[in-house]
């Protein structure tokens, strides 16, 4: 997978450098053809992602708590959501609607909220080989352990949630994030996903139930904020071709300008080269004229 995502980012190149996985901050644009006449470029680094994005994967239920086989949720269920952030604490109560299945039930709270929780069912199975329907969620926890949102369980209710002796059963766990919830690795530790590490990543070890939930909703994330720099690049892209555009009606409207002013000019010249021109004809004219003059006289006394 790892190597699958490089190959899509390495065509995205300018001038022989990776824009989307490389670290350099800036480009410039030579949009002039005299010195200064450049456009400098903010690029975004992609590298400093992995550290910026912190998945944290909780299971819903004890591993041998699954849920039953055609459960459907019951009227008034509901589950109280917990977020804690710096300012203070929020509970979120999400009512599901009568007669939802669990594929259901995970749609609907991830209709719920936005991309910074995901709901979906673990890949556990139990000795049979058989797969268990085990509720989960993950969310994003921003690097800044002490500013960032802890979301958690503070409650629910589920009427037909029953364990097979007779007591009560929990779609899911979770009022205190950090609960290890009696596995020998803590699923609620904060787990640091990146590109380099997807290879190394085994299905089949125990310790990773939510893992691979977790690592596709992380690589969601990633390709999400792509999304929005490729958005803003799209954004700066379309205002330098309007730039470019009125640059081009500029250059037009000037060559016109230019054209008109040649035709003035021809115009001018060529009068003054009419009126030039008059000036020695009258001027040649009366020269004859006055030449004649004398001549005539003569004839006259002579006659």
């Amino acid at each position: 997978m790892a190597t699958s995502c490089i190959v899509l980012l390495k065509p995205v190149s300018y001038g022989d450098l990776n824009l989307l996985n490389g670290t350099k901050e800036s480009i410039r644009f030579q949009i002039g053809s005299k010195a200064g006449e450049a456009m400098p470029f903010a690029l975004p680094n992609l590298d400093a992602l992995n550290s910026e994005r912190f998945i944290r994967t909780t299971p819903s239920t004890y591993t041998g708590d699954p849920i039953p086989l055609g459960w459907r949720t019951a009227k008034g269920d509901y589950i109280d959501f917990l977020f804690i952030k710096e300012n203070g604490e929020k509970k979120t109560r999400v009512e599901l609607p009568q007669g939802q299945t669990i594929e259901g039930v995970v749609n609907y709270l991830n209709n719920q909220f936005d991309d910074k929780v995901r709901f979906f069912l673990t890949d556990l199975r139990d000795e049979d080989g058989v797969e268990k329907n085990i509720l989960s969620y993950a969310y994003e926890k921003g690097s800044d352990y002490s500013k960032a949102e802890i979301f958690g369980i503070a409650g629910e209710r589920f009427a037909n949630l029953t364990k097979p002796d007779g007591s009560r059963g929990y779609l899911l766990k979770g009022g205190n994030p950090f609960v290890a919830f009696g596995l020998d690795r803590s699923l609620t530790e904060l787990i640091n996903h990146d590109f380099d590490h997807i290879d190394d990543y085994d299905p089949n070890d125990t310790d990773f139930i939510n893992d691979r939930n977790a690592l596709i909703y992380m690589c969601d994330l990633i390709l999400h904020q792509v999304n929005s720099f490729q958005g803003g690049i799209g954004s700066t892209q379309n205002r330098l071709e309007k730039a470019i555009n009125n640059l081009s009606s500029q250059g037009i409207n000037i060559d016109a300008s230019n054209s008109r002013i040649k035709d003035t000019d021809f115009a001018k010249e060529a009068t003054q080269m009419v009126k030039d021109q008059i000036r020695t004809n009258s001027t040649t004219s009366m020269l004859v004229q006055a030449n004649s003059l004398p001549k005539s006289i003569s004839s006259l006394l002579t006659n």
